[in-house]
């Protein structure tokens, strides 16, 4: 669908990519979310990916939407921070 102009510009003014991060970042997004669809999260990995010197990481998955993918991607999660706090290099999607 169709984002409301009011929502697109309150996104504009809160996107995390308008500075460089000083740690790596890991997104996961459900392919079918409604709520921040998939394309929205594409594109804030390509700012990213522009300002960081960083890793920024980005996983899909497939048949979950906004709420459904947190518990899917749970272990990642998990995984990502177990090994960032090993000082195991960070993946990147950039």
């Amino acid at each position: 669908g169709v984002l409301p102009q009011s929502f697109v510009a309150k996104l504009a003014r809160s996107n995390p990519a308008q500075e460089p991060n000083n740690a790596p970042v890991l997104l996961v997004q459900g392919d079918v979310d409604e709520t921040i669809p998939l394309g929205i999260t594409e594109a804030l990995l390509s700012e990213e990916c522009a300002v960081n010197t960083v890793p920024t990481k980005l996983s899909a998955y497939a048949g979950k939407d906004h709420d459904t993918v947190l518990y899917a991607a749970m272990g990642e999660v998990v995984s990502y921070l177990t090994a960032r706090f090993a000082n195991q290099p960070a993946p990147t999607s950039c």
